[in-house]
């Protein structure tokens, strides 16, 4: 899959210089209004950002700091786009959180490998948190994915004032399973199961991560409390008729007990994320004790 850039300049001779020279190799858009360009980078959040420094009404400067503000756009990688080669500006434009400069006239070659030098390193840093953030039993997120995550789709929830869904998910009777045929049953009960669920997850969007021990969690942005009630019944359905094969005389269904909530942050006075998580358990427990498959909904608006 081809590195994204987003080309921020004003002049559309530097626009069409630069995209001649990076076409090939890399999917490029392009945006000249400095004034709402927030909005173009959020929509297609690019994995690099060709900033021109001169521009009218908001600089290069102006906006780079508004990337770095931003809790969505601060990750991304900005190369700045300059005719000076002053120190003082270079310092700047390092201080704010630039990765890079490419200078004007452009020389193709020069383009072309401070680009790829930017690629290569993201794909790095992709790679390493990939690893940091993934359990390594079940190959999903971890607990340290989930947080992290969480965290920032409540923000994103809060700031557009739409619904958030969370479940949490319990593997029924795996300590039975692990004290009646071994804990590298109980493991593969547990990798199996996460395939069940992620089988059913429609949305990029949507993130499967396992808490520890018997618990999953599952991250999903914009869904009311219908859409996690009709997530929580699927899960159910495919856990349920998942078959876990242990060896060729074992062979398990497991159950699962879901805790499924949906809220827009703010619209419930004082509820914080914390409540958000605990509401959840709670209705994950309430689940476990009364279903034997099955989930327990909440939701507030």
């Amino acid at each position: 899959m081809k590195s994204s850039i987003l080309i921020i300049d004003d002049e559309v001779m530097n626009i069409r210089a630069l995209m001649g020279i990076l076409n090939q190799d890399y999917t490029v858009y392009a945006e000249r209004d400095s004034v709402n360009c927030m909005e173009t980078i959020k929509r297609l959040m690019p994995d690099i950002i060709l900033l021109d420094i001169f521009m009218p009404d908001v600089n290069g400067f102006e906006v780079l700091e508004q990337l770095k503000k931003d809790p969505e756009t601060k990750e991304i990688s900005v190369v700045l786009i300059t005719g000076l080669t002053t120190p003082e500006s270079e310092v700047r434009g390092f201080q704010m959180g630039a990765m890079d400069y490419i200078y004007k006239p452009f020389n193709s070659t020069v383009v072309k490998m401070r680009i790829q030098h930017q690629a290569t390193m993201l794909n790095q840093m992709r790679t390493i948190k990939n690893m940091s953030a993934t359990d390594g039993l079940t190959g999903v997120g971890n607990r340290r994915f989930f947080d992290t995550n969480l965290v920032e789709e409540w923000a994103r929830a809060k700031r557009q004032q739409v619904p958030l869904g969370i479940m949490i998910i319990d593997v029924n009777k795996l300590k039975f399973i692990n004290d009646t045929y071994g804990h590298l049953a109980g493991d593969i009960a547990l990798q199996s199961t996460a395939k069940a669920i992620e089988s059913v997850l429609r949305r990029s969007t949507d993130k499967l991560a396992r808490l520890g021990g018997d618990e999953f969690a599952i991250i999903s942005p914009n869904t009311t409390v219908e859409g996690v009630t009709k997530l929580s019944e699927d899960i159910c359905k495919a856990v349920g008729e998942n078959i876990v094969v242990i060896d060729d005389e074992i062979k398990l269904h497991v159950a699962v007990s879901v805790g499924a909530h949906s809220v827009i942050p703010e619209r419930v006075e004082q509820y914080t994320i914390n409540k958000f998580i605990f509401d959840t358990d709670k209705a994950m427990y309430h689940a476990k004790k009364t279903l034997k498959n099955g989930a327990c909904v909440v939701g507030n608006y």
